[in-house]
This record gives C-alpha cells, sequence and structure tokens, in this order.
C-alpha cells in the first residue's frame, strides 16, 4: 500500500457501543478497503472503547446521539438537537482538519453511511470551515425519510450545499436497497449507487452450511425461533405479544428466542420463551444465529417498505429461513428467488401452524439454500470493494 492510494475515512456520527450492525459496518468497509489496497480511516464517538480501535482510528467526536426511548417537549428536544450539532460540527471539523493536513497527493474520500437530519447538518457545517482541497463525499441514504416533506427539503438543500462545495462529480449518493434507490433517483434527479450489504463475512464459515431438516417424524422436531434485536414497536412488538399466546397443536414445539427487554411473561399457553440479553456480542449474536431454525421479522411495512434489514440477509447468509411482512423490503427479496409462501399473515389463527409446516418443507428449504448461495457472494466483502472501486473510477472520469 502506497501513500498515493486513496484515503477513505468513515465519519460514524451514531454512537453503537461498539457492538450491533452500525459496528460491524465500519469493520467491514475498513476491510474492503484493504481488499482494493486504499487507506482507512474512521472518527468515533469521543466514549468510544480504545481497547476496539482499530489502526488509524480514532474516538473523538463529542455530540453522537445515542438510542433513547426518553420522550420530550418538542420544542426542548430541537434545541437539543440544535446544540448538539453544533458540538458535532466542531468535532468532525478538528478531525477532517487534521487529517487533511498530510502532505500526500492522496485522493480523500470522506464517507457516512448512517445519519440523521441533525448529523447531517453537522456535518456540512464542518465542511464548510475545512481548507480547500480536493475531496470526494459518499452518502449512503438507508432510509425513506425524506419522504417527509420537511426533512426531504432538508435533505436536498444540504445536498446542494455539499456540491457548491466540492462540485456536483465529487459527491456521491449510495443507498444498499434497489428500491430505495429507484425512489432516490427521482426524488434528488441523481444517479444513486446501490451498495451490498458487506457485514456478512465470515458467517457461513462461522456458522455452518447447511439447514437442519425439520420433520414432523423426528425425535427432535421442535422449531427454534428468534425475534432478534430490541424490541421495537416498527419490528413488529405488537404481532410478537400476539404470538406467544395463540395455541394450536404445533404450539408446544415452538420455542421462542427474544430479548429480555420485551417484559413479556414466559407464562404462555404452550410456546416455550427463552429471554437473551438485551445487548449481544457479535460473538454472542453468531453463537445465537447457528442455533435457531428460523427468523421472525414481522416488521412494519411502511417503514420497511424500502429500508433493508441486516438480521435478513445474515440470517440468510447463514442458511435459516426468513419469515416476513408483506410489502416490505424483505418480501421483494424474497419473491425474487421464489420464495413468496415465507411471506405471512401474522394476524391468521393459524400462523404458528402455517410457520412449522413451511420450515418443515423440504422444498422451502432447497430454495432457501439457493438464495443463500447467492447471497454470501453478492453480500461479501469482495463484492462491496469492487462496488467502492467502481464508483470511484466512474465519479473520477467526470
Amino acid at each position: 500500500m502506497n501513500n498515493s492510494s486513496p484515503i477513505l475515512i468513515s465519519l460514524v456520527l451514531f454512537d453503537c457501543g461498539g457492538i450491533g450492525h452500525n459496528y460491524e459496518y465500519v469493520n467491514a468497509v475498513r476491510d474492503a478497503t484493504k481488499q482494493i489496497g486504499w487507506r482507512h480511516y474512521a472518527a468515533l464517538p469521543s466514549n468510544f472503547n480504545v481497547v476496539d480501535l482499530k489502526d488509524n482510528w480514532k474516538a473523538c467526536l463529542v455530540g453522537c446521539r445515542r438510542l433513547s426511548s426518553h420522550k420530550e417537549n418538542l420544542t426542548i428536544k430541537m434545541t437539543r438537537l440544535i446544540l448538539r450539532s453544533f458540538k458535532l460540527a466542531k468535532s468532525i471539523y478538528q478531525y477532517l482538519y487534521e487529517c487533511l493536513s498530510i502532505n500526500d497527493n492522496s485522493q480523500i474520500i470522506i464517507f457516512i453511511d448512517t445519519f440523521k437530519p441533525s448529523e447531517l447538518l453537522a456535518f456540512v457545517i464542518s465542511l464548510f470551515f475545512l481548507p480547500k482541497r480536493q475531496l470526494t463525499i459518499w452518502l449512503l441514504y438507508r432510509h425513506d425519510d425524506y419522504q417527509k416533506k420537511i426533512i426531504g427539503i432538508f435533505y436536498k438543500i444540504m445536498n446542494n450545499l455539499i456540491e457548491i462545495k466540492i462540485s456536483k462529480q465529487n459527491f456521491v449518493i449510495l443507498t444498499d436497497s434497489e428500491k430505495l434507490s429507484n425512489s432516490l433517483t427521482k426524488y434528488f434527479n441523481r444517479q444513486i449507487y446501490v451498495m451490498p450489504i458487506p457485514h456478512t463475512q465470515n458467517i457461513e464459515q462461522s456458522i455452518g452450511k447447511e439447514i437442519r431438516s425439520i420433520t414432523s417424524n423426528s425425535d427432535d422436531s421442535s422449531i427454534l425461533a428468534w425475534w432478534c434485536g430490541n424490541p421495537n414497536p416498527e419490528k413488529g412488538l405488537s404481532i410478537i405479544q400476539k404470538l406467544v399466546t395463540v395455541s394450536d397443536e404445533f404450539s408446544k414445539q415452538f420455542n421462542l428466542f427474544l430479548s429480555e427487554a420485551t417484559h413479556i411473561s414466559n407464562k404462555t399457553n404452550d410456546i416455550t420463551l427463552t429471554f437473551l440479553p438485551a445487548y449481544l456480542s457479535r460473538q454472542q449474536y453468531l453463537e445465537q444465529l447457528s442455533k435457531i431454525d428460523i427468523l421472525l421479522l414481522p416488521y412494519n411495512s411502511n417503514i420497511y417498505k424500502e429500508r433493508t434489514s441486516g438480521v435478513f440477509v445474515e440470517g440468510v447468509c447463514a442458511g435459516k429461513i426468513p419469515f416476513v411482512t408483506q410489502g416490505t423490503w424483505m418480501a421483494t427479496e424474497l419473491i425474487k428467488y421464489n420464495l413468496p409462501e415465507l411471506i405471512i399473515d401474522w394476524k391468521q389463527d393459524d400462523v404458528i401452524t402455517s410457520i412449522y409446516k413451511l420450515a418443515q418443507n423440504t422444498n422451502i428449504q432447497r430454495k432457501v439454500t439457493l438464495m443463500q448461495n447467492v447471497y454470501v457472494i453478492k453480500h461479501s466483502i469482495v463484492s462491496y470493494s469492487q462496488c467502492m472501486k467502481e464508483i470511484l473510477l466512474v465519479s473520477n472520469q467526470f
């Protein structure tokens, strides 16, 4: 790796605490840059665990948001967000000013893969105070919140300001969903690049390729299901709350794993519930993924219409059978691979029976394996790194 190779700088504006898909994503980006001989730098929240810092990573950003269910007055919330944006802008500026002082001719790419409006504002503020230098900026839009009129106008303004500062050809918008790419292309009236979801690396090797055969004639015909992640309403909390009360002929053979933060009584009619820690390390997550047969993903179709799911992608790469909601991005993906049977009506009375029989179906298992074979290549570090290389090549031609 020489000093003239491109430098990709990840700005991690979300305080992920060193766990979860946000953290795994920046790790995957780091590995992808190595694949193609680039250098990778990262600025992370100031309270990031020093032990987890990699070479050229720095815990220095102040004002990064955290997940919070705390409700507060709208005026107070907006005031807090604005103040935090300026605090974050200052720390982004200080970090990038130091990076831009590197005395070589390397092309510098600033990459932000997760952001809220207040965080994008902080970045744009910092950008206008930086010394003049040729920069490339990549923004990855994950959500369709731009469809809310005020937020959409805000994003257009921020994008235009970035173009004023660095020129249009050096500003690249990315996403990880074809559906979201199509709608963003129309809304922003510009090309949007679709990226793989790269934090699936080594899942197949770590967990094993084969789907466990489940038959009603076997000694162990139980189904091990997992409702993974935080118990958020958008991920189907109300559906899970109702599901655990269902009692039918297969309920006693249904074992459901879920977060202890769900606060559901384990005194259900027949279904066995196993509660997991609210936060799992990567190793714990992979171990749990290796144990189960199916993933329950009763996500809200309005919120996940165009938005991807890392759990879904990792589950498919691990050979697990995902059950999803009609109208979601996950449903669209399953249809591509001739698996519409896994799109569930969660309100049906015999939902447990339907899931159980589908999980037993050898034809379903075969089709999931075919989808898995495609996914482990499509959503890989190699695939991601090649996309990065091609995007930079195209943008440099203008």
